[in-house]
């Protein structure tokens, strides 16, 4: 993963608001008790003209959430429909060379 896509990556996951922390702490717990593995172990990033799609998969369990950017700052809102938004580019790495979940979720 390019070094400017995996700061957007810490960056947006960085400025979750508590209930979209909650959520990904809830999947990485899932995956945790079925796997016996705390997080998720696949990154998908999903560039847009319109904003950034990032979904985490583990083995047993998935999360994702959408940002927008507003002067240079993440904005968590829900995605648009997908067929109006303009794809620029994917691309996917594994989760812990990008972000330790474990110290992101249990802050």
């Amino acid at each position: 993963m390019h070094n400017c896509n995996k700061e957007i990556v810490k960056e947006i996951l960085n400025k979750l608001p508590e209930n979209k922390l909650e959520s990904l702490r809830n999947a990485c717990q899932r995956n945790a008790h079925l796997t016996s593995y705390y997080g998720l172990e696949h990154l998908h990033i999903t560039i847009y003209i319109e904003g950034w799609y990032i979904k985490l998969d583990g083995t047993r369990s998935n999360w994702s959430v959408w940002a927008t950017d507003n002067d240079g700052e993440p904005v968590i809102e829900r995605k648009p429909n997908e067929n109006r938004l303009n794809v620029i580019y994917t691309e996917w790495d594994y989760t812990d060379n990008v972000i330790d979940l474990y110290k992101l979720c249990n802050n």
